[in-house]
């Protein structure tokens, strides 16, 4: 198993004005290739061109061995 950390990072778009910051960990198990996870994106009025965040992983471990 591996279980890793992860928070979204403000770039272009900011958190909290134009995204709901997260931050978590997922489990994957044996086997396992892929996860998703929700970050909601806030609507504004503001004329603006695409924005950006990043999501980082910020800490990774291995389990069972």
């Amino acid at each position: 198993h591996v279980r890793l950390w992860y928070k979204t990072m403000s770039g272009t778009a900011e958190a909290g004005l134009d995204f709901v910051p997260a931050a978590g960990e997922l489990l994957f198990e044996a086997g396992e290739m892929r996860k998703s996870l929700h970050v909601e994106i806030l609507d504004d009025d503001y004329p603006e061109g695409p924005e950006e965040f990043s999501l980082t992983i910020t800490k990774v471990e291995l389990q069972g061995r």
